[in-house]
């Protein structure tokens, strides 16, 4: 299943790219991420926790920075095991910034994920709204974040 979005922040690409390749202030900005720790060079583990329809659904997930070209692309592979179900959640994201002009950047991303075991019977139409919800709320967030840095630095 592929979900793939773009927006735009009123911020300068660099200072951008520098959020997003910053790995604690990036999952801030990820609904339900929490307990960012790093295990490895550019390897991370993190607890992610979603609600999809009536279940409310916690994931063990390790996430590597496959490739990292600033000041405009990142790329990430992830795998994650849900606790107290059986199944796995395996993919990848691509993450580009690129200056629409001075202060302005658009930021696109392609998440690109697989959901095997009994989750992944659920349905991919489920899971595709949930990460569309969350690819929205993640834009927000992210938003908010870089306008609220670019407004404490002036």
């Amino acid at each position: 299943m592929q979900v793939s979005s773009e927006f735009e922040v009123a911020c300068p690409q660099p200072k951008v790219f520098e959020f997003v390749s910053t790995p604690e202030k990036l999952a801030q900005c990820i609904p339900g991420c929490s307990d960012l720790q790093a295990v490895g060079e550019d390897t991370y583990s993190a607890v992610l926790a979603v609600d999809v329809a009536f279940l409310k659904l916690k994931f063990d997930v390790t996430v590597q920075l496959v490739e990292v070209n600033p000041p405009s692309q990142i790329k990430a592979v992830m795998d994650g095991k849900p606790m107290k179900l059986a199944g796995k959640l395996s993919g990848s994201v691509a993450l580009s910034v690129s200056a629409v002009d001075e202060q302005t950047t658009r930021i696109q991303y392609v998440l690109d994920q697989s959901i095997t075991g009994k989750l992944g019977g659920i349905g991919q139409s489920v899971f595709r709204a949930k990460c569309e919800e969350m690819g929205s709320l993640f834009a927000e967030n992210l938003s908010q974040q870089l306008t609220s840095s670019q407004e404490a630095m002036l």
